[in-house]
């Protein structure tokens, strides 16, 4: 995934395997705290920002062992389904952090963060500081 914001941009890398009851396994090397909240149905195994995909790969398949995810209870990879899943992901994850208070609703059916996000954002950031 690449993320641009003005000036800044980075990469990470992201896999997950999404399981028939709703629970999205996710493994990232995400390099910083996440600007919002997760839905409960994820579930983060964060890695290092240094690790190659095969690294990746390798903790997913434990983070799944792990937690006694069974490959047959995940949902099969359908390409044609994955853009809409991902997209569906997304403004559920808005919601959630509508609903939260992270977010709030601003013109034009966008948003934007509120007071408690930007409390939250800053709470972020200094755990990012804490980890350097």
């Amino acid at each position: 995934c690449l993320n641009e914001q003005h000036d800044l941009s980075f990469y990470y890398l992201r896999i997950s395997s999404r399981a028939k009851d709703g629970i999205i396994w996710t493994t990232w090397n995400y390099p910083l705290s996440y600007g919002l909240k997760l839905t409960p149905q994820f579930r983060i195994n964060r890695q290092r920002p240094d690790q190659t995909f095969w690294q990746l790969y390798q903790s997913h398949r434990e983070f799944l062992r792990n937690h006694s995810v069974e490959t047959t209870s995940l949902d099969p990879l359908d390409e044609e389904r994955m853009q809409t899943d991902i997209e569906n992901d997304l403004r559920d994850q808005i919601a959630h952090n509508v609903r939260a208070g992270v977010l709030k609703p601003a013109a034009d059916d966008e948003v934007k963060y509120s007071w408690r996000g930007m409390i939250y954002l800053w709470c972020q950031f200094l755990l990012d500081l804490m980890r350097l």
